[in-house]
């Protein structure tokens, strides 16, 4: 989908090699097929099968991305639990749809750009 490749591609611009991105499923469906420094949580669900982690790694890694792809119906419990798993994770960035000012502020987010129907958020510290 376009709006999903135009936030993979401003989110690869934006990052670096210090950056961790976690994107909800179609933005990091895209991300590996674009040159960037930035790691990235996940994208596709295939490599979830191919033993590149740890069973409990790749379990966290299931777990924060459903959280991520589900991040409009989170409660506010919800979203203090995900803080703690993007903090453990060391993402740096998340790319998810416009998010509510609550969200924005549990998450200690900031908005650093637009695409498609997708926002780009730095985690501050």
């Amino acid at each position: 989908p376009t709006h999903a490749m135009l936030a993979a591609a401003q989110t690869a611009k934006l990052t670096s090699k210090g950056d961790t991105i976690l994107a909800q499923s179609l933005v990091s469906q895209m991300l590996p097929m674009l040159p960037r420094d930035a790691a990235l949580i996940a994208s596709r669900p295939l490599y979830w099968k191919q033993p590149y982690f740890t069973r409990k790694e790749t379990a966290f890694r299931k777990a924060i991305q459903a959280y991520t792809d589900n991040i409009d119906t989170l409660t506010n419990q919800q979203l203090v639990a995900y803080r703690g798993m993007l903090l453990q994770a060391n993402v740096t960035v998340v790319v998810t749809p416009p998010l509510p000012p609550k969200a924005i502020d549990t998450l200690s987010l900031r908005e650093l750009s637009r695409a498609g129907d997708y926002t780009i958020y730095r985690i501050s510290e």
